[in-house]
């Protein structure tokens, strides 16, 4: 649904920025972007590397990211997971239906650093409360990188999850393109704001106590 994917991707944060402007309204804006637009062979990706648009919804990313910045926005290019009852449902809909099915198809050859969505908040929270805001692109992911198969196959093993699995290429598997190379370099984000961000596992670590 292209139409939509515009409305909520880009054309949100193009009617901020208009009604900031209309109004002389004093505020800073802080945008989340995603960790799709990367796709190269770096094992982590610096903000400096090369966008790569491999559908439609990276697009409108890029085109909000580039309306944020251009406007003087802190922007986080980034990936989260939640698995508590109030979060993010796609990996418990997920679960549920593999248990149902007793299978499931994983991707071998997607990599990501992802954070938990807790604490990318606790992060928000942090800098707001310090007024340490500083506008310009940051990476914000985890230290280190996974693919998408061994992240639930982890979290399967944490839960205690006995689902079958296939491992499968995602470009074979799925008709829209995607990237397979999302693992961020997160060096900017450390040194610009002090904060040293944590390792992949000790986030799932956390979430599955939490549950």
């Amino acid at each position: 649904n292209k139409k939509k994917c515009l409305e909520i991707n880009t054309n949100i944060i193009k009617n901020i920025i208009k009604i900031k402007k209309i109004y002389n309204l004093k505020f800073d804006i802080i945008h989340f972007s995603t960790d799709q637009l990367y796709d190269g062979l770096s094992k982590k990706q610096s903000e400096r590397a090369q966008i790569k648009i491999n559908n439609y919804y990276s697009k409108t990313k890029y085109l909000a990211e580039k309306l944020a910045i251009r406007h003087n926005a802190t922007v986080f290019r980034t990936n989260f997971f939640c698995l508590d009852k109030k979060g993010d449902s796609s990996i418990k809909e997920f679960i549920k239906k593999s248990k149902r099915n007793n299978s499931c198809y994983l991707f071998g050859d997607v990599y990501f650093n992802p954070l938990r969505s807790k604490t990318i908040a606790n992060i928000i929270a942090k800098i707001i409360s310090k007024d340490n805001l500083k506008p310009g692109l940051y990476n914000l992911g985890s230290k280190n990188r996974i693919s998408k198969s061994e992240f639930y196959i982890l979290i399967f093993k944490m839960l205690k999850e006995n689902i079958n699995y296939n491992i499968v290429k995602v470009n074979s598997y799925l008709s829209t393109k995607r990237s397979k190379n999302m693992v961020m370099s997160v060096n900017k984000f450390e040194k610009k704001f002090q904060i040293i961000l944590p390792k992949l596992k000790n986030e799932l670590i956390k979430e599955v106590k939490e549950l």
